[in-house]
């Protein structure tokens, strides 16, 4: 997964965006920062405390734009859609709950 930050828009008001749409539908979501670190979003299921997953906001690769990606490199939405974005964020978790 790309290294570098979001582009036209601060890496953090990316992920705010989208924990406002997390947390509106009633799941945990803060953002993380650690020092030499792309800013993370942390994301909890409502009813699984288990079932979380980092978010991050980043470049991708050639000209499409930034995009939300997945800790494990899974890209979500481009940073645009952060509505969108959520939508595909709990279908995944909601996904892992089912498997969990």
């Amino acid at each position: 997964m790309p290294g570098t930050h979001a582009r036209g828009a601060p890496a953090e008001e990316c992920l705010d965006a989208l924990a406002a749409e997390l947390i509106s539908r009633g799941w945990t979501a803060y953002i993380t920062i650690v020092r030499g670190r792309p800013a993370r979003l942390f994301v909890q299921h409502p009813h699984d405390q288990a079932i979380c997953a980092d978010v991050m906001a980043a470049a991708g690769s050639g000209t499409d734009g930034s995009w939300f990606w997945f800790s494990w490199a899974q890209r979500i939405t481009p940073v645009r859609t952060p509505a969108a974005a959520a939508a595909v964020i709990i279908t995944e978790l909601r996904r892992a709950a089912e498997v969990h």
